[in-house]
C-alpha cells in the first residue's frame, strides 16, 4: 500500500504529457459516381480530419527541451501513400508556450512543438490528412518519463474539463 501511494505522489510531481484525439473522414474520392477529390489542386483519395487535444496533466512543468531530439513527440497516421494536407492550431492555453504542430519533410507525420506547459495547458490542433482512419499513433520520447506521451482513452472527469476547455475555443 506505501509503495503504491509513493508511486502515486511521485508520478504526479512530474510532467505528464497526454493526448486525447476524435476525428471523421470529410470526403472519399469515388470514380464509380464521379467524384474526384482535391486538395491545393491535386488528386487525393479523401480527405480525413483528426483533431488531437495535447496537455500536460502533470502537477511540474513540461519542459519543452526535455523532449530527446531525435526522438520528437509526433503523430504518424496510418497508409503507406498517407500524406498530411494542413495542420492548424485551434486553441493554445497560453500564447507564450509556444505550443505548435508542423508536418515533418515528407508530409507524413506531425511534430508536436512548445517551449514548456505548465499544470493543465496545452494545444488543440487540426490536421486533414488522406489516411481512412482518423487516429493516430503517438510516438516520441520525454526525459525522466519513459512512457512518452499517453492517449486518454476514458478520460477522467478532470481530462474531460481540460479537452472541453481546450475544444470550446475551437468552435467560436
Amino acid at each position: 500500500v506505501a509503495g503504491v501511494l509513493v508511486g502515486i505522489a511521485y508520478g504526479r510531481g512530474r510532467g505528464r504529457p497526454v493526448f486525447k484525439q476524435t476525428g471523421n473522414t470529410v470526403v472519399t474520392a469515388s470514380p464509380k459516381e464521379h467524384i474526384t477529390v482535391q486538395h491545393s489542386g491535386n488528386d487525393v483519395p479523401r480527405v480525413t480530419r483528426t483533431r488531437i487535444a495535447f496537455w500536460n496533466a502533470g502537477r511540474k512543468t513540461l519542459e519543452g527541451s526535455s523532449i530527446v531530439a531525435d526522438f520528437p513527440i509526433q503523430f504518424r497516421f496510418k497508409g503507406d501513400n498517407t500524406k498530411i494536407l494542413s495542420i492548424t492550431t485551434l486553441q493554445k492555453s497560453d500564447e507564450a508556450n509556444n505550443f505548435n504542430a508542423a508536418t515533418n519533410a515528407d508530409h507524413s507525420s506531425v511534430r508536436i512543438n512548445f517551449n514548456y506547459l505548465d499544470h493543465r495547458q496545452g494545444g488543440l490542433i487540426e490536421v486533414l490528412h488522406t489516411s481512412d482512419r482518423w487516429g493516430a499513433l503517438v510516438s516520441g520520447k520525454v526525459k525522466g518519463l519513459p512512457q512518452g506521451a499517453r492517449e486518454i482513452k476514458s478520460p477522467s472527469t478532470l481530462s474531460q474539463i481540460m479537452l472541453f476547455v481546450l475544444l470550446q475555443g475551437a468552435f467560436i
